[in-house]
């Protein structure tokens, strides 16, 4: 069974399917955005605030591409933005991360 979950694995995050590569951290990884599960989410609103909005995005990384779990309110560098943690959950070797940035 683990296998199978592997091979999977190798499948979602592959370039030629789902998968783009990315700077996390100064580290080359491939990944997985999904835009439209924030729209599924109720708690997803992009609210201004004196002109600054907050923008969310959800990315999948493969859990051992990274030296550990992201932890919540960190600050992760996606291609050279700084974003805040917002939720990170783990399912399979598959890390979901929630990532957050002002936006002006």
């Amino acid at each position: 069974m683990k296998d199978l979950i592997t091979k999977d694995l190798g499948i979602f995050l592959n370039p030629e399917e789902f998968g783009q590569l990315h700077d996390v951290n100064g580290r080359q990884v491939l990944i997985v955005f999904d835009a439209d599960i924030l729209k599924e989410r109720a708690s997803y609103r992009d609210v201004p605030t004196d002109g600054v909005f907050t923008g969310q995005v959800v990315v999948f990384i493969k859990s051992t591409d990274l030296p550990s779990m992201p932890a919540t309110g960190s600050v992760l560098r996606l291609d050279g933005k700084m974003y805040l943690v917002n939720e990170v959950s783990e399912s399979m070797g598959i890390l979901e991360i929630t990532l957050e940035a002002n936006e002006t």
